[in-house]
């Protein structure tokens, strides 16, 4: 069994996403991607009983931490800032849907945020890059585009400081 996303865009040009659980060719459940969706999904189908460890399935799919300091999830290519060229709303929605049970277990092994670093967890409380009202196939256009950015520059900059491709002057 897998969880795959749907994105359509509404009659007001909106997007509008719904998570599906299938296995092989048959949908076994479908639910609006909204907290409540989520909160039902998740907690229904064991995270390990899914494909490759992974909510969406694929092998492909992975998770970082992003410039907002939050997670990230995805495939492609990782940019600068922690943002995938494939973003992946299955799997952020599945960390976002087990916020709580993931802060207490925070809690429980290792106590409350030090005084010196209060904000120890807050990585845990944010929700998941894509976030759930964001197209994500807009994203993945916008996160190559600056993946692509990227690398001009770094180009620009080795060709400036004469720089080889081996990284030696």
């Amino acid at each position: 069994m897998k969880i795959v996303s749907h994105l359509e865009h509404d009659a007001d040009g909106l997007p509008h996403s719904t998570l599906c659980v299938v296995d092989g060719d048959q949908l076994v459940e479908q639910v609006e991607d909204n907290t409540a969706g989520r909160a039902h999904l998740f907690s229904k189908y064991d995270h390990e009983a899914m494909e490759n460890g992974r909510w969406c399935g694929s092998n492909e799919c992975c998770s970082s931490t992003g410039i907002h300091d939050g997670m990230t999830f995805g495939s492609g290519r990782l940019d600068n800032n922690g943002y995938w060229t494939k973003p992946c709303r299955v799997c952020a929605a599945a960390f976002d849907a087990k916020r709580e049970e993931r802060i207490k277990k925070l809690v429980d092994e290792n106590g409350p945020p030090p005084e010196e670093d209060p904000r120890l967890y807050d990585w845990a409380e944010m929700d998941a890059w894509p976030y759930v009202d964001q197209d994500v196939v807009e994203l993945g256009r916008i996160a190559t585009e600056a993946v692509l950015e990227d690398d001009k520059q770094w180009i620009e900059f080795d060709a400036f400081f004469g720089i080889g491709e081996d990284g030696n002057v």
